[in-house]
């Protein structure tokens, strides 16, 4: 069995629900990790949820190829209420 197909074990938590710790999230979750993402705001997305028209120049973020995921999104209120 290679390394690649081991199953992961634990968990890991992600700070920041910018482009950036999207695509960390779900490559990780890819991967086969159980993901938290957390993000202090009410919404993911950071700046460039704000822009009312992205760039041609961005990099394609946020797709998955599988259709079994384990992530979670913690924003806002909700960090406060655990």
């Amino acid at each position: 069995m290679s390394s690649s197909n081991k199953k992961k074990i634990g968990a890991v938590m992600v700070v920041g629900g910018g482009i950036g710790g999207i695509q960390a999230s779900l490559d990780l979750a890819e991967s086969g990790f159980k993901v938290y993402l957390v993000e202090k705001s009410l919404s993911i997305g950071g700046v460039m949820a704000q822009l009312d028209k992205i760039p041609e120049t961005a990099p394609e973020i946020a797709t998955t190829t599988k259709e079994t995921i384990q992530l979670r999104t913690l924003t806002g209120e909700a960090l406060h209420k655990r």
